[in-house]
Order: structure tokens, then C-alpha cells, then sequence
């Protein structure tokens, strides 16, 4: 068993790369938040923070007085309202006491919080100046426009020096340090992005694909010699434009082959390799805001005071759509001080229907719930199918005269609900069939239509899974767990180009994380298939069902959250992402999560050769490589969502989880194999280079006097024969 799990871990990093020292911190970036704050108290030089998840959870969290930076924070098991510290204790108002060097509980005695009295002081508002009365002295604080309330006010015992933290109506908290009277320190801390509610991502325009594509379109056109002159010409010419560039200065040419880029070359390379995008978010409190993927810094923010968002959607390449149930309204984030401007209301009896696992926007009516599609703004992405879900009732539609008329439709019974849905994500399809060892092909199931979802039944605390049919909702394949499952833990599913992957809890005969995956092929015979070749998918028409093999496995810690990596063309292998129950983040490559494997008892030698093939063992240990958020700590919510976002760089995704906080990284599943990694040492290379060149440079003389004495058949004098 040991010798398998470590044959298991040594498969996993044959293809896969670590979070190395050199790129912690550069090439990710995370923004924490304290949550909705419910207290505030001083304790030795920190300020300790009681705030709340959008999830109900009550975090505490220690904050350097001095620069307002978060030093860390702690979840705790019971929920609390205030909190109060006293002789390096902190008290809760849930009773529990927690020692304030290790913060973990000592004692739990709810009387002992009311006993901790906060220092007495009186305050007002005149004319947009806070003032404070205190041990018979005064202080008058300037205040921001949209004040909310003091947080905390204390001072020391020279009853000189003091402390206030205000909040504003936008989630901003202002720290202000006085020494009689005089302002000594400053900052202030925004809370306005920890309840997100939808996010969308927006490309920088970047042409150069656009001319790679160009360039591969006309070299179609020609023959093999025609086309090897065209690369050798285009090459020369890009030569000579990087030496006239450099004016033919060698000096020049070598600092650019030892030195970093400076901040114009990399934006330029960044936006090559389609890292520069804008992750925009929208809170609960209707703040849009839009940050770098890259560093995390913020780019714009527009304060709607909406409620209710439903959706970000990107219209054109300089307008953002924000969709509420009632109004769409537009940003134009091209310029500096983007605006929300009114673009459209639904029409009377009607509301918009929209969210962030569809790209289509909708009308449903208030009275009978018909669906027709919005056109107004004449949008992308609006499909002749759909599938709509409620918490019992799942329904497809067709569009007919402009409008969506039902095709099918399911009710549950009043003890089941849909736990959780997924449909097939639109990508790249790089082959047609898995590759045996022994040369012979096993098809996929490649229907872009295909569906699933996963239905808890309460009474029985069982899980049925199943895949469908979105455009016909015909069953293609079902399966049933009745291992007492916990319906109160995350139920995930994510269904790939041809499988389906999904976790639950199961509590029999013991408490097991399980992860299963679905694959489904045209046949189970190699070398057969069902499907036309260079026919489309009609799920009307054609009766072709598939054939599917599953395998469970266990993993160690609870699965929060499941998404698939995304490249640009889909040749990487596709990773399997993780978001776990304490906020990490890894992720498995899909050959680990194989539905194919065997028991090494099973595996015949035409088994072995197949690509990645190993020995199937029901546990998948946790690689400490693959956890890509490395020491960072990473907070949920009820809307915690893992996303994947594209490159131009096919080996590289970016993955970014948005939730309580907002983390962002980059991860290559299949390593970067059209990329030099940050730890490449070119230096040494060209050192090594350099040397070759001064090694030939002594040796040719020599080899051309050898053969100099070869052609004319010169000999050596050898003295000692005379």
C-alpha cells in the first residue's frame, strides 16, 4: 500500500511543477478581508477585529495598529457579535475566552464578557467634525462625508495619546493616532469586496494572435520550400529591426541578454501571452470593481448602490453590462472615471433572468414564468436551447417564434432537491479517442450537449447522479450512493468533454470524502465507433448512447469547490481544481482521476505502455507541490466560486478564487513547455556559450596548422632517432 501512494505521488509530478520560492508572491497575489465588523479592542500593539463571513461565520482577526496590514486571522467554531479584551484575554460575547498570544481558547465563561467595560466617552457631529469627550478632555477629528459610526475609541494612560476607527456607509474602515491632539498616524482599510455576488473577466485588446493566425493561414497556401523561405525572410527581417533598433550597439545587445525586461517590454509581453486581463467583481453592496489578474491592483471601481446584481457581461471591448432582475445597466471602462449609465428595463410583467454559469441573458414573465430571449442589445451567446433549474424542478427549452417554449420537464418529490448542476463546458477538443497500449482507439462521447446534475433525497441521505441530454433531456447514465451521505457538506460536480467528476461526504461504514468520475465513450470495443465521422452533434435526431465506465476514490479532507483548468486550444492535460474546506487550493491531473485504472493484479503489459498509466489505489493522497496558494490563507463564503481563465500561453491558465477573499495564480498542468521558467539561468547559458566561442576561437589555429602538415605530408623531427 505505501509503495503504491508513493508511486501515485512520483506519477502525479512526472508532468506537473511546483510553487517554488522564486515564485511565491510574484506571480500571485491575494486580497484578505476582516468581513462585516462586529467589534474592535486594542490588544498590546495590535488591533484585534471580530468580523463576519457572508457565510455567518465570525472570524478574528489581528491587525498591525501601525500600517493596518492583516497579520493573521482565525475562524472560530461558534458564532459571536462583540468582543472585548482585558488583561491580554479576549472575550467573546458567545462566552468563549481565547488567550491573546496563541488565540486559542482557555476558558468559557459568557459572564466574564460582561465584566470587561470599555472605556466611557460621549461624541457629536458639528460641521463635518466628529467631536469626542473623554476623561474630562476633548478631541475634534475630521471625518469623511460618508461617516457611519465610531468602531473604537481608546487611549492610553497618559490619557495624551489616542486612538479612533470609523467606518463609512462603503465598508471603509479609517484608523487615526493622536498625540495631544495632533494627528501621528493615518490608514484605512476597505471591506467593500468580501460578499462577492458575480465577476466576469475582460481581455486587453492584443492583435498578435490575430497575426499569428494571418501568418499560418498564408503559409497554407504554399509548398514546404516556399514556405521554409518565408520563415527564413521573416526571421532576417525581424533581425535587422531589433539591430537598427539597437543602432548596432554590441553592448546594448548583450544587457538585454543579461538584465530583466524593463516595464515597457514585460506590459508588451504580458499582453503576447494574454496575462494582461481585468477580473471584475460586483459585492452585495453594488461596488463594482475591476483588478489586475496579474497584481492584484485595483484599476477602477464604480459604487452602482445596486442591489440584487445578477450578472457582469462583457457587450463590446469597451462597455461592461451590469444586469439586475428589474434594469441592464453599462460601464464604459475605457475611461478614467467610469460611470453607470442606464441602458434598458425589463419590460412590464417581465424580469431578467441571468447568472454567471450562462452566458445568455433572458425574459421570464412575472405571471405564468415563459421564457423568451433578449434581444434589445443584440448580444452573443443567445442559444436556441436551454435549461432552466429551481430547487425541485428542472426544465428545458426550445426557441419557437421568438420565444422558449418547454420541451421537457421534471418535478422532484417533496423529500429531494437538486444539490448541485453542471453542464459541459464549451472547449477544444484535441483528440477523438483515448490512445490504448496496444495502438487501438476507444472513442469519446463527444455530445456538447450533455448535462448532469446531482439529486439529494433527504429521508433516505442518498445522492443520485445524473447525466443527460440538455436538449432532449433524455437519461444517458445514472448511478445511486446510499452510503448515509451528509447533505449539510458540499456536493460539487463538473462534467468535462467527456466525463463527469463529483464529490460528496459519505458517513458509512466511516466518515469518507469520495470523488467519482464518469467517463463516457461510443463504445467499450476498441477501434469501434458509432458517430459519423466530420458529422455535427443532433441530439434530436441522433439515438447514439453511450457507454461509461466510473471509479470512486477517497480523498483526505473535504472538497468545498470543483473547476476545470482551461487553456487556449485544450492540448494541456486538464487539471482537476480543488478548493478544500480550510480554503486551500491544489489540483490532480485528470490521469489521476482515471475511471479506466486497474488493480496492479489486473494490468496486462499492453496496460503499462498506455500514456500516464498506473495501478488504480482508491486513495488520492494530498500533495503538499500542488497546493498552488502555498502559506497564504484563504477564507470561504456562501458564494465562494473557483475559476480558470485562458492564456495565449497553451501550457499556462490563470486560477483565481473568489469568495471571502480574492486570490489569483497562475498554474501550468502539463509544466511550461512554451515558456521559460522565472528560475532558467541565462546568465550560465551564456557563459557556457561564451566559453564554446573562446574555446574554438584557440583551437582553430591549431587545427589549421594540422592540416596543413597533413596535405603536405610533413612529418615531425624526431632528433633521437639521428
Amino acid at each position: 500500500m505505501f509503495l503504491q501512494l508513493v508511486a501515485l505521488w512520483i506519477l502525479a509530478l512526472r508532468f506537473t511543477v511546483a510553487v517554488f520560492d522564486d515564485e511565491a508572491f510574484e506571480i500571485d497575489w491575494q486580497i484578505e478581508n476582516l468581513g462585516d465588523v462586529k467589534g474592535v479592542d486594542r490588544l498590546n500593539s495590535s488591533l484585534v477585529f471580530l468580523g463576519e463571513t457572508s457565510a455567518g461565520t465570525s472570524i478574528v482577526s489581528f491587525v498591525n495598529a501601525t500600517s493596518g496590514d492583516i497579520i493573521e486571522r482565525i475562524k472560530l467554531d461558534y458564532y459571536a457579535s462583540d468582543i472585548r479584551v482585558k488583561d491580554g484575554n479576549i472575550y467573546l460575547n458567545n462566552g468563549l475566552v481565547l488567550d491573546g498570544s496563541t488565540a486559542f481558547p482557555k476558558s468559557d465563561h459568557s459572564s466574564l464578557f460582561e465584566s470587561q467595560e470599555r472605556s466611557a466617552f460621549s461624541s457629536t457631529i458639528e460641521d463635518s467634525n466628529l467631536h469626542i469627550a473623554y476623561a474630562e478632555r476633548n478631541l475634534i477629528v475630521d471625518i469623511p462625508s460618508t461617516f457611519k459610526q465610531i468602531e473604537y475609541f481608546g487611549w492610553e494612560s497618559d490619557k495624551e495619546t489616542t486612538e479612533l476607527i470609523v467606518s463609512t456607509i462603503e465598508n471603509e474602515y479609517h484608523y487615526s493616532r493622536f498625540e495631544d491632539g495632533v494627528l501621528t498616524n493615518h490608514w484605512k482599510r476597505s471591506e467593500d469586496s468580501f460578499d462577492i455576488v458575480a465577476y466576469t473577466t475582460i481581455d486587453q485588446n492584443s492583435n498578435y494572435l490575430d497575426h499569428v493566425k494571418n501568418e499560418l493561414l498564408y503559409e497554407q497556401q504554399l509548398n514546404a520550400i516556399e514556405a521554409y523561405k518565408f520563415h527564413v525572410q521573416k526571421s532576417w527581417e525581424s533581425l535587422k529591426l531589433y539591430l537598427i533598433g539597437k543602432r548596432f550597439n554590441v553592448g546594448k545587445m548583450l544587457a538585454d541578454l543579461i538584465t530583466d525586461y524593463d516595464s515597457e517590454t514585460l506590459s508588451g509581453l504580458n499582453m503576447r501571452f494574454g496575462f494582461a486581463k481585468q477580473l471584475v467583481v460586483a459585492s452585495r453592496s453594488g461596488l463594482v470593481k475591476s483588478f489586475d489578474v496579474l497584481s492584484g491592483s485595483e484599476l477602477w471601481s464604480v459604487n452602482s448602490n445596486l442591489e440584487g446584481i445578477l450578472k457582469l457581461q462583457l457587450k463590446n471591448e469597451t462597455n461592461l453590462l451590469v444586469i439586475t432582475s428589474s434594469s441592464i445597466y453599462s460601464i464604459d471602462f475605457t475611461e478614467s472615471s467610469p460611470l453607470l449609465k442606464m441602458v434598458d428595463e425589463a419590460p412590464t410583467g417581465y424580469r431578467f433572468n441571468a447568472n454567471n454559469d450562462s452566458p445568455t441573458i433572458n425574459l421570464v414573465s412575472e405571471n405564468d414564468g415563459i421564457f423568451k430571449p433578449y434581444e434589445a442589445l443584440n448580444l452573443e451567446h443567445t442559444t436556441p436551447y436551454f435549461v432552466h433549474y429551481e430547487p425541485q424542478t428542472i426544465t428545458g427549452f426550445t426557441l419557437e417564434n421568438k420565444e422558449f417554449q418547454p420541451t421537457y420537464e421534471r418535478k422532484l418529490n417533496t423529500n429531494e432537491y437538486f444539490a448541485n448542476h453542471a453542464i459541459r463546458e464549451e472547449s477544444h477538443v484535441s483528440s477523438l479517442g483515448t490512445i490504448l497500449g496496444n495502438r487501438t482507439v476507444l472513442y469519446k462521447y463527444l455530445n456538447p450537449n450533455v448535462g448532469g446534475h446531482l439529486i439529494a433525497n433527504s429521508e433516505e441521505n442518498s445522492l443520485l447522479l445524473e447525466i443527460f441530454d440538455t436538449v432532449t433531456g433524455e437519461s444517458l447514465y445514472s448511478a445511486k450512493h446510499e452510503e448515509s451521505v451528509d447533505l449539510s457538506s458540499p456536493i460539487n460536480i463538473v462534467i468535462g468533454e467527456y466525463w463527469c467528476v463529483y464529490s460528496y461526504l459519505s458517513m458509512k461504514p466511516l466518515p469518507e470524502q469520495k470523488l467519482v468520475v464518469v467517463e463516457l465513450y461510443e463504445s467499450l470495443l476498441p477501434d469501434e465507433r458509432k458517430s459519423t465521422p466530420g458529422s455535427f452533434v443532433d441530439s434530436l435526431h441522433d439515438n447514439l448512447r453511450p457507454d461509461a465506465i466510473t471509479k470512486s476514490y477517497y480523498y483526505p479532507q473535504i472538497i468545498n469547490s470543483l473547476a476545470l483548468s482551461k487553456t487556449k486550444f485544450g492540448i494541456t492535460s486538464k487539471a482537476i481544481l480543488l478548493q478544500l474546506n480550510d480554503g486551500s487550493i491544489t489540483y490532480l491531473p485528470k490521469y489521476i482521476v482515471n475511471a479506466r485504472r486497474k488493480p496492479e493484479s489486473e494490468i496486462t503489459k499492453e496496460d503499462k505502455e498506455e500514456f500516464m498509466a498506473s495501478p488504480y489505489e482508491p486513495t488520492i493522497p494530498i500533495n503538499d507541490f500542488f497546493v498552488v496558494n502555498h502559506i497564504r490563507q484563504l477564507h470561504l463564503s456562501n458564494n465562494s466560486r473557483l475559476i480558470s481563465i485562458s492564456t495565449n500561453l497553451e501550457s499556462t491558465t490563470i486560477v483565481c478564487s473568489i469568495g471571502h477573499d480574492i486570490f489569483c495564480t497562475r498554474i501550468s498542468p502539463s509544466s511550461q513547455f512554451d515558456k521559460l521558467g522565472a528560475s532558467f539561468e541565462k546568465t550560465k547559458v551564456l557563459l557556457t556559450i561564451a566559453a564554446l566561442f573562446m574555446l574554438c576561437y584557440i583551437l582553430r589555429p591549431m587545427v589549421d596548422q594540422r592540416k596543413l602538415k597533413v596535405k603536405w605530408l610533413v612529418k615531425e623531427l624526431d632528433i633521437t632517432s639521428i
